[in-house]
């Protein structure tokens, strides 16, 4: 069932107090906050200085040239005597004039569909065009140059919002490659801007406020507007809401790392009832060795925890026995001590264990020895059957890092392959 921190402290850390376990995994969890976020920069900053890599070629016949654009390229040059480190500019294949002149053509008859944007035509101008200074499938450079920057700029902004009926206005686009120069004007009609409703009312409001401004702008107090075309406005002050977000922000953040170390507690709980379960075997044939000998069950315990003192080694079976043995110590009867030993072990071989000892400790019945050894072999067949479950699901976790390799080298193998292809 759901335990709650301090009960899951109480488990994994019975020789000690709650609040000192509380206390180190505080500390411990603001430990890893900090480092969490110190890698966490460290990471934006390597990322931030990162130099684009580019893989190397065989440039012995040449070096081959972008398609567009230009490129710098590192090399390292020698003779066999001298080496030396040189960065060449390698630029795209040059057009004959021909080939310019009529790759301008081109781009004339593709401009009036590339610079539309959402604008059915050229004719109908709302929204800003797309001047681009260059085509992406052409070398030739483009100028704007608007006859009427006020309504058109060269930028392709539009500034229509205050346009109550069409105006045309002339578009040039000057063309050149290397010293090739061609020039085409294009005449577009540009229509006042459609606005919806809302829109229509966020441009009366910005407006008439800007007016009001104006207006009163030797008072003490500013004016805010009254009404507009399409009705009277009543005016709210609207409060910052930027500390209620970093509070929401905080919490969050609070949230994952709270439960980020129960997880982790919980994981840990885990591993205690496998060391348990893995422990027990072992831990009942030293019992059964010495109860043979002739010891009685409380020097059994005691000498059990004697020599796990001296062993300097942590297992939380025997912690739990150090307990049981600082509460009999204390004056808790023994059978309730070892009552309680099994229920904090919380595992049915714990609880048999203990009920068989307590039994013998209030009746004084016989036999303890035989039932012991028979819960011992028990014990073990449980043993081999775990120890083969988890060869099993070691297997099945293996999966995924072969899998992790098979695709690396599948990437080392074939990238080589395309971009030998692709030379």
């Amino acid at each position: 069932m759901d335990r709650g921190i301090g009960g899951m402290l109480e488990l994994l850390s019975p020789l000690e107090s709650v609040q000192e376990s509380r206390k180190k995994f505080i500390t411990a969890r603001r430990k890893k906050l900090l480092l969490t976020g110190t890698a966490f920069l460290l990471l934006i900053l390597a990322i931030s200085v990162k130099g684009v890599l580019e893989p190397g070629e065989d440039v012995q016949d040449g070096i081959r040239r972008p398609q567009k654009g230009e490129k710098l390229i590192d090399f390292t040059v020698t003779d066999g005597t001298f080496q030396k480190d040189i960065s060449i500019l390698v630029e795209p294949r040059r057009l004959t004039d021909a080939e310019a002149i009529c790759e301008m053509e081109r781009v004339f008859t593709e401009l009036p569909e590339r610079i539309r944007g959402d604008n059915p035509s050229l004719q109908e101008i709302m929204y800003a065009l797309e001047l681009p200074e260059q085509l992406s499938d052409s070398s030739v450079q483009i100028a704007w140059f608007s006859a009427d920057t006020q309504l058109l700029t060269s930028d392709g902004t539009v500034h229509n919002r205050e346009l109550e009926e069409p105006a045309v206005v002339e578009l040039k686009a000057v063309l050149t490659y290397g010293s090739i120069q061609r020039q085409q004007v294009y005449e577009l009609c540009v229509l006042p801007y459609p606005y919806s409703d809302r829109e229509l009312f966020e441009h009366l409001v910005s407006r008439e406020v800007e007016g009001a401004a104006e207006d009163s702008a030797q008072e003490e107090y500013q004016r805010l507007p009254e009404q507009i075309a399409t009705g009277q406005l009543t005016w709210t002050k609207k409060e910052s809401n930027s500390v209620g977000l970093l509070v929401i922000a905080g919490l969050f953040a609070l949230y994952l790392v709270y439960a980020g170390e129960e997880t982790a507690l919980k994981r840990k709980l885990k591993k205690r009832e496998l060391e348990l379960s893995m422990d027990f075997p072992d831990f009942l044939s030293q019992f059964l060795l010495m109860l043979g000998s002739g010891m009685n069950i409380r020097g059994i315990w005691e000498r059990m925890a004697d020599d796990y003192r001296k062993s300097g080694k942590r297992r939380f079976v025997y912690d739990e026995m150090l307990r049981a043995l600082a509460q009999m110590e204390v004056g808790m009867p023994e059978s309730s001590a070892y009552e309680q030993f099994g229920r904090r072990c919380g595992q049915l071989p714990y609880l048999r264990f203990s009920t068989i000892v307590v039994q013998n400790l209030k009746k004084g019945s016989g036999g303890i020895s035989e039932l012991l050894r028979a819960e011992s072999v028990a014990v073990f067949s449980e043993r081999k059957a775990l120890a083969k479950r988890r060869g099993e699901e070691a297997g099945t976790k293996l999966l995924l890092p072969m899998g992790g390799m098979l695709l690396l080298v599948l990437v080392v193998i074939i990238v080589p392959a395309f971009a030998g292809f692709a030379m």
